[in-house]
């Protein structure tokens, strides 16, 4: 399985160009306030369509969901701990075994 962060691109030109043209306001984003951390996972080599895949994981308590052909996502929230991690990282191992 791969693990990606949510940025897994370097953008094109074109939108580097929109970005920087884009108007913008003052506000600001309270990066204090994020409670939550998106996690792809790439499922291509596992012979499971994602459909297979989201249900299997709810059989082994992971919630998941489809993002995209052969990746699934999952949210995890601030308080999820790394013993949790670990846990469901363990949970998916068996599922593939």
């Amino acid at each position: 399985m791969d693990f990606r962060s949510d940025t897994v691109t370097k953008p094109a030109p074109e939108m580097c160009r929109a970005m920087f043209d884009a108007e913008v306001g003052d506000d600001v984003y309270d990066v204090a306030g994020v409670e939550t951390n998106i996690v792809l996972c790439d499922i291509h080599g596992t012979g499971l369509s994602n459909d297979e895949f989201v249900a299997r994981l709810k059989e082994a308590g992971i919630l998941a969901s489809p993002f995209d052909a052969g990746v699934i996502r999952f949210v995890t929230h601030r308080e999820i701990t790394a013993d949790s991690m670990q846990t469901a990282s363990e949970r998916m191992r068996r599922m593939l075994s």
